[in-house]
């Protein structure tokens, strides 16, 4: 299942939760107590990205030819948690090619050169990925007179179609590029369900959609 949450501004604070090896020793015994931490499998995290730079340098380069409003309330990045399907046992093999998958599967969808960082975290109760984005779209604003091929826009890249497609396209995805089963879309349905939500156009979508992917594992079978 995957999860979509926008974030304050880029601060070392937010990036010590991603990437713990960067934390003081009472930084971590704090998050290790409150987010119920195996401290002995922190050292199995991993970035996606190898780099020394930090998320706000990686988002400075990033920014220097994008146009930004210049407003406090302004989105300037969100995150995306992938997280292991709890469906059966996943060797560390099929854990490290679900995470690389869900990684590009991203990149695909809002541009690899928006794609800070993605943190792997194998010392919670369950495996999961951290996945930042700039929500970055392309423009032309030529005739404000300001000379600028992209801007800075959540409200653009994070539409109400995205959020309804988004597992679908997900769980084809994985389909297609891996070599073993997930279920993100049932695990996503199981997790809305016990919501209270007015986006029941969105749980029939996932319901059509597993239905649909069932029966044709079973028209293969014939």
């Amino acid at each position: 299942m995957a999860n979509i949450r926008k974030l304050p501004k880029i601060k070392k604070t937010l990036e010590n939760e991603y990437n713990r090896q960067e934390m003081t020793q009472e930084e971590l015994e704090h998050y290790y107590f409150k987010n119920n931490v195996d401290k002995t499998k922190t050292h199995l995290n991993y970035k996606m990205i190898p780099t020394t730079k930090s998320l706000q340098e990686l988002q400075e380069e990033r920014m220097k030819s994008v146009f930004r409003l210049n407003r406090n309330d302004v989105v300037e990045s969100f995150s995306i948690v992938c997280t292991l399907p709890s469906d059966r046992e996943y060797t560390p093999q099929e854990q490290k090619e679900f995470f690389q998958k869900s990684f590009e599967f991203v990149q695909q969808q809002f541009g690899k050169e928006n794609i800070l960082q993605g943190y792997v975290h194998l010392d919670e109760t369950t495996p999961h990925q951290h996945i930042i984005v700039l929500p970055i779209v392309e423009c032309d604003m030529s005739k404000k007179g300001i000379h600028y091929d992209e801007k800075l826009s959540c409200k653009e890249v994070l539409t109400p179609q995205l959020f309804r497609d988004f597992h679908t396209n997900y769980q084809h995805y994985l389909d297609e590029h891996l070599p073993f089963e997930t279920r993100v879309v049932s695990e996503a349905l199981e997790f809305f369900e016990g919501l209270p939500t007015k986006e029941s156009k969105d749980i029939k979508a996932l319901k059509n959609e597993e239905k649909k992917s069932n029966f044709d594992k079973i028209r293969q079978l014939y």
